[in-house]
């Protein structure tokens, strides 16, 4: 998918900026396991694009900025579909992914008894449901699938909110092409 093109400096084309993944301690992570809401991912992808784009900010061959190649939306291959929001329950308390996964529930659920027959679980608390469930082990019922979409929905947006920003933040001109 990238090409070299030195003899070609005038041919429009697309850059990739990828937001899939970044470094930390200088190991590398997938952004597929991170906070979306949490302050570290909008600095590192702020911090990417700065970087990465400062060069095709005034190129007019460039049509736009791709934002990641074929990302994995589940924590490793073998636990499709995505589990995004028993990941984010298992998030430390008081994190904003935490804090985002626990108001959608008690928004969706008016007591902790409507959550527990919709799930097929017995937590105390909606604080405590992530110890009644696993991302390897999740609910198998359609109350829990309905929000295991519904909360994908609102993380995804704030992934994509996120780069969005960012890309337009250094680069308000070029298109924004998404994950290809």
């Amino acid at each position: 998918w990238t090409y070299d093109l030195t003899p070609f400096p005038q041919m429009a084309h697309a850059i990739e900026v990828s937001f899939s993944s970044y470094s930390l301690n200088e190991v590398q992570h997938d952004w597929s396991d991170a906070d979306w809401f949490g302050d570290e991912f909008v600095t590192t992808s702020d911090q990417r694009a700065q970087t990465s784009m400062a060069a095709g900010v005034n190129d007019p061959s460039i049509l736009g900025y791709f934002t990641m190649n074929e990302f994995k939306w589940t924590v490793g291959l073998s636990n499709p579909p995505p589990q995004k929001i028993l990941l984010y329950l298992q998030f430390a308390a008081g994190t904003p992914g935490q804090i985002q996964a626990l108001s959608y529930l008690q928004r969706t659920y008016a007591t902790i008894a409507e959550l527990n027959t919709a799930w097929g679980v017995s937590a105390s608390s909606f604080t405590d449901v992530k110890n009644q469930v696993s991302v390897s082990s999740p609910p198998a019922t359609a109350g829990y699938k309905t929000d295991r979409i519904a909360f994908l929905h609102i993380a995804a947006s704030q992934f994509f909110k996120v780069i969005h920003d960012a890309v337009r933040k250094y680069d308000p001109n070029h298109l924004i092409l998404g994950s290809r």
